[in-house]
């Protein structure tokens, strides 16, 4: 199905270009997006500065982690001090309530490391598909711009799976994308 779909597609962009003129020699390129993206110098920009923000959070989950593992273990100490048969009932009652100030803190902390975990992640996931979005939106344009500067017809991704069975090097413009883009990006 996806194979006489896409068969269909490439024989109405092949067929039927311009104003209802029949093409008689389509010129096609191809493009490898997915390598464009990865050696796009501006997206390597922006990943580096979101893995930078991973990276900070990463530790703020850590140090969230160490105050709240520090909470119990002062628990566990609270715990085993109201389990001591020397200590007075006035004494042992006093500890029952740090220990219950102690457990709703941890409760707390709790609550805040899952809140902050998943805000970050949402803040992080939005991030990627602003990069993302934007450098596409790039990579789109100087595409077409190669392509129409070759005297293309149709530009056809490469890094679509099954999309593009086969095109001869001389159709792949991957290589003048990236450095015209890099290029741009430098300047």
């Amino acid at each position: 199905m996806n194979k006489l779909f896409t068969s269909f597609i490439l024989l109405a962009f092949g067929s039927v270009l311009g104003h209802g003129q029949v093409a008689t020699n389509p010129k096609v390129v191809a493009v490898d997006v997915e390598q464009v993206l990865t050696n796009y110098s501006k997206f390597q920009a922006a990943r580096k500065k979101l893995d930078a923000s991973k990276e900070n959070a990463q530790q703020e989950i850590e140090i969230m982690k160490e105050e709240g593992k520090g909470l119990v273990d002062r628990a566990k100490a609270l715990e085993a001090k109201i389990k001591n048969p020397a200590l007075t009932p006035a004494a042992q009652e006093k500890s029952r309530q740090e220990f219950e100030v102690l457990r709703k803190q941890i409760q707390q902390k709790e609550r805040d490391l899952l809140a902050y975990i998943q805000r970050t992640d949402a803040v992080l996931k939005q991030r990627l598909k602003s990069i993302l979005e934007l450098n596409m939106s790039e990579i789109r344009d100087m595409v077409a711009l190669v392509a129409k500067e070759k005297g293309a017809d149709l530009a056809l991704n490469k890094s679509l799976k099954d999309f593009v069975i086969y095109s001869a090097d001389y159709f792949d413009v991957t290589k003048e994308v990236l450095n015209r883009l890099n290029a741009a990006g430098s300047k």
